[in-house]
């Protein structure tokens, strides 16, 4: 994936779209099946960009922190960047917060921030400005939660 083909989010949760049990049955099917599953919530004012995308199942099946996007890109691409970070764990790869990567996502590097969702720690992924720049807003604005 290429940063220039990232898209901007327009997407309710499915949770707002279908109903919260229809969710949860959703989110059982998808752990019993796979193990793991990217939530997407927005939109969500506890987060920056009122986004938050993250991972459940990360510790039980790879002992690792589960993964948290709040950028304002498309479901399909954050499905896709957590596919590729599956792909890494699944070689034995582990993650380490306050670090840059470059493999990640083909084209460009992200930094992981250790993160608080809904009280339990994750790695959040953050990602530069369209220049390549950590040092943007657009990027400073992803590492803390707004409230």
């Amino acid at each position: 994936m290429n940063f220039n083909n990232i898209k901007m989010s327009d997407n309710e949760c499915e949770g707002c779209k279908n109903g919260l049990e229809a969710m949860h049955v959703r989110h059982d099917e998808l752990m019993k099946k796979y193990g793991w599953m990217v939530h997407f919530v927005t939109p969500d004012d506890d987060y920056p960009f009122n986004i938050n995308i993250h991972t459940h199942g990360f510790p039980e099946k790879y002992k690792h922190p589960d993964m948290q996007i709040c950028a304002p890109i498309s479901p399909d691409n954050a499905q896709a960047i957590m596919y590729n970070i599956v792909r890494k764990l699944e070689k034995g790869k582990i993650f380490k917060a306050n670090k840059k990567y470059k493999n990640i996502i083909e084209g460009f590097a992200v930094h992981i921030h250790p993160a608080t969702e809904d009280g339990r720690e994750v790695l959040r992924i953050v990602f530069p400005d369209k220049h390549g720049s950590f040092d943007s807003e657009f990027s400073k604005s992803q590492i803390n939660n707004p409230n």
